[in-house]
C-alpha cells in the first residue's frame, strides 16, 4: 500500500489526531505532525491548513467548532470529525478525493 509524504498517510493520521484529542487546530496539527516524525522534512503550517480546509469545504470530513487564542494573539480555528466520518475512505488520500478529475 502507499503510503504519504510521511510513511503514513497523512489524512488518517490527521483523523487519528483528532480522534485522539477531540478538538485540534491545523497548528496544533502541524506541530504534532513535526513532533511524530522528527526525521522527516515536515513543510509549514500552510499545508495542514490546506488539508484541513480540503477536509472541511470539499470533503465535509470535519467541522468548526470555535476558535482558541495563542500567546502570540493569534486566533486559531478548532476542528473536529463531523459524526459518523471517523470511517470514511475519503481520509486515505485527501488530495485525490478533494479533486478527483485530476487524479483519473
Amino acid at each position: 500500500m502507499p503510503r504519504g509524504r510521511y510513511g503514513v498517510h497523512t489524512g488518517t493520521w490527521i483523523r487519528d489526531l483528532l480522534i485522539a484529542n477531540g478538538e485540534v487546530s491545523p497548528y496544533q496539527a502541524w506541530l504534532a505532525l513535526k513532533q511524530a516524525f522528527p526525521d522527516k522534512k515536515i513543510g509549514n503550517a500552510h499545508t495542514v491548513m490546506t488539508m484541513f480546509w480540503l477536509l472541511e469545504s470539499k470533503l465535509k470530513l470535519i467541522e468548526r467548532t470555535g476558535t482558541q487564542p495563542s500567546r502570540n494573539g493569534r486566533i486559531y480555528q478548532l476542528y473536529k470529525i463531523r459524526p459518523r466520518m471517523e470511517r470514511s475512505r475519503k481520509w486515505n488520500n485527501i488530495y485525490k478525493n478533494s479533486y478527483p478529475k485530476l487524479y483519473q
